[in-house]
């Protein structure tokens, strides 16, 4: 893909017009890149949310952590002992939070 970078040696043959679509290009992605932090912020807090859901569910049909591990990782693509690891422990500060405020 160097050939169609105009700051290498293989790209510098490009024409002037593919040369300045490239730095047009390039300046609007640099531009762009100021928005990403917040949608990277926005897809965590997503995904936050969807486990939360996942492990309340869980807790609620009499802590299937089995289950929950597999929806883990089907849903987010984790490794099963990824996704076993975040079952035991939210699952764990679910009951535990339920347990404080019940007692």
């Amino acid at each position: 893909m160097h050939f169609y970078d105009p700051t290498t040696r293989a790209g510098r043959a490009l024409n002037e017009d593919l040369k300045t679509l490239f730095v047009e290009t390039w300046e609007k992605a640099k531009q762009d890149l100021d928005s990403v932090p917040s949608y990277h912020k926005a897809i965590r807090l997503q995904r936050i949310t969807n486990v939360e859901g996942l492990v309340m569910r869980s807790v609620q049909t009499g802590r299937d952590l089995g289950q929950l591990t597999t929806d883990l990782q089907e849903q987010f693509g984790v490794t099963r002992r990824r996704a076993a690891f975040i079952a035991r422990h939210q699952s764990n500060k679910a009951t535990a939070s339920m347990t404080r405020a019940s007692g």
